[in-house]
């Protein structure tokens, strides 16, 4: 279910556990789940400071891990040999 459905009285650390699951299930990338997740928390803290709800629900969650890609930067003949293939304007 969207987490959006829930009633915010019944949202649990449970509940949000199985919603981080749903979407772990449905494909969702770890990078997305992990952006759903801070948009979640930050309006479930949001809610806390409101005290609408008492405890935020999305503390502590376990989230997939994001791989990390090492960037790597092109060499100044690589660079050189980039230019070379540029038509000046």
């Amino acid at each position: 279910d969207p987490l959006g459905s829930w009633p915010l009285g019944d949202l649990d650390t449970l509940a949000y556990g199985d919603w981080i699951g749903g979407l772990v299930e449905d494909g969702l990338a770890p990078a997305t789940i992990h952006k759903a997740h801070h948009v979640a928390s930050r309006a479930l803290a949001a809610a806390v400071d409101a005290r609408l709800i008492r405890f935020d629900p999305s503390a502590g969650a376990q989230l997939p891990p994001v791989e990390e890609i090492e960037m790597r930067h092109i060499t100044y003949d690589e660079m050189v040999k980039l230019a070379d293939c540029i038509e000046p304007r």
